[in-house]
């Protein structure tokens, strides 16, 4: 006897009625089906693995690679504030030096040409 799942996406028809849902696919956004009786045995596997995984305390696949990526993230996005910050005060650096060569500024705000 030959053991087939039919895999499910949304929008999709459903399998034939001797299919059972035996868990869903989170990471795919699928429902996977298995012939009657083994999908339950399928459905008592999955559930021992979920509890087994929370008893031990280990996060699951999908757990490591979302914080991976917003560890990334953090990485890149600390790392362009930096270089904002260093462009910034080069641009601030050089309006000074321009501001300084071409005029000053008096007491009321006003601005007045520096002498040469």
């Amino acid at each position: 006897m030959i053991i087939t799942s039919k895999k499910r996406s949304e929008g999709e028809t459903l399998p034939p009625f001797f299919y059972g849902l035996a868990y869903t696919d989170w990471n795919k956004s699928e429902l996977v089906y298995y012939p009657i009786p083994i999908n339950y045995l399928i459905m008592l596997g999955m559930s021992i693995r979920i509890y087994w995984n929370r008893f031990r305390a280990k996060r699951t696949w999908i757990d490591k690679q979302i914080s991976v990526g917003i560890i990334d993230y953090v990485d890149r996005f600390d790392n362009n504030i930096e270089k904002a910050i260093e462009r910034r005060l080069e641009l601030a650096i050089k309006l000074n030096a321009k501001v300084s060569d071409n005029e000053s500024f008096n007491r009321n705000g006003d601005k007045t040409p520096t002498s040469g």
